[in-house]
């Protein structure tokens, strides 16, 4: 609050708050829900996405990027919107993702869950106790930006995982069940009709049914 500041923001303040103004970049934080809507890169082509070093965050990346990564999170639920490279995550533990992408790479994660929608093999390395599913979330716009990165929503080998590390007497990952799968459906205008578990809108998560 700078209202009592004749001065406005001084120099000290606009470091402290310059990781807010990062929008293709969230890293070292906790507890909190971050969000880029729809049209948020402004139709920008060739965006990296980054989030790193977060704990018990909600992201929900509602718009296109090129590559995304995510490293060191924990307990974090992770929403990415269609990537038209490739998506690498990486050191994440106890954490949910919806991720549409054309590559999909995971490696040191454990207790993870995948839905992923990927036009290539996952792979995954040095990883375990990995649950994947198909891909099981909304957002407004999501359709226009399948087609906008030429995906097809008829082709998905989510099931089709390589694992570097497997082993002939343990799975690391397997099928998440679907009793236990998670649609997120994320609205902007409030809840209306929704169909799934969960579902975030402007008052943050709720449990559907």
């Amino acid at each position: 609050d700078h209202s009592k500041d004749s001065r406005g923001v001084t120099l000290e303040d606009f470091k402290r708050g310059l990781q807010e103004l990062q929008a293709y970049n969230v890293h070292d934080r906790f507890n909190k829900v971050i969000v880029r809507k729809p049209g948020a890169f402004g139709g920008i082509e060739g965006v990296d996405f980054h989030i790193e070093d977060c704990s018990g965050c909600t992201c929900l990346v509602c718009d296109k990027t090129e590559e995304f990564y995510a490293d060191a999170l924990v307990d974090c639920r992770v929403l990415i919107g269609p990537c038209a490279s490739s998506t690498f995550i990486r050191n994440c533990e106890n954490c949910t993702f919806w991720v549409v992408t054309r590559q999909f790479r995971v490696r040191d994660c454990t207790n993870c869950t995948f839905y992923v929608h990927c036009h290539t093999e996952p792979v995954i390395e040095s990883s375990k106790d990995l649950r994947i599913a198909p891909f099981c979330a909304e957002y407004p716009g999501l359709s226009e930006h399948f087609r906008e990165a030429k995906f097809d929503p008829a082709k998905n080998f989510w099931g089709a995982v390589f694992d570097f590390s497997g082993l002939p007497d343990r799975a690391n990952w397997k099928i998440q069940p679907l009793d236990d799968c998670e649609q997120l459906v994320v609205s902007f205008q409030g809840p209306g009709a929704l169909a799934g578990r969960y579902m975030w809108g402007c008052g943050g998560f709720s449990r559907l049914g």
